[in-house]
């Protein structure tokens, strides 16, 4: 994920403020250069904040760790009712608000 906020489209304020006290899915998926899966993270927590600056920061569950996603809200969805479970740790999130995919591309092999 970078940091240029350059190419980004234009920062919903108001859905930024809807969001506040929501719970979100993550999941991450790493490809390197082949367009291979290199790894799979998947996580969640509560938007704490959500700004033009500091993305969308999440208060992740289970440390309150926070980590902060791109100030892009077109990857954010909202998560169909029902139970979801985390395949790294079988943990179950019941009823989360909303949903978040990335693709990271890696330029390695």
């Amino acid at each position: 994920m970078t940091n240029d906020n350059s190419q980004l489209p234009d920062f919903d304020e108001a859905l930024a403020a809807a969001v506040i006290g929501k719970s979100v899915l993550v999941g991450l998926t790493y490809v390197n250069r082949d367009n291979e899966t290199t790894g799979v993270e998947q996580f969640h927590g509560e938007v704490v904040r959500a700004n033009s600056q500091a993305g969308i920061v999440l208060r992740l569950s289970g440390g309150g760790a926070e980590f902060a996603l791109p100030p892009d809200f077109s990857h954010v969805e909202p998560a169909p009712p029902g139970d979801y479970r985390l395949r790294s740790s079988g943990e179950v999130v019941k009823n989360p608000n909303f949903l978040c995919t990335y693709v990271i591309h890696s330029d390695r092999k």
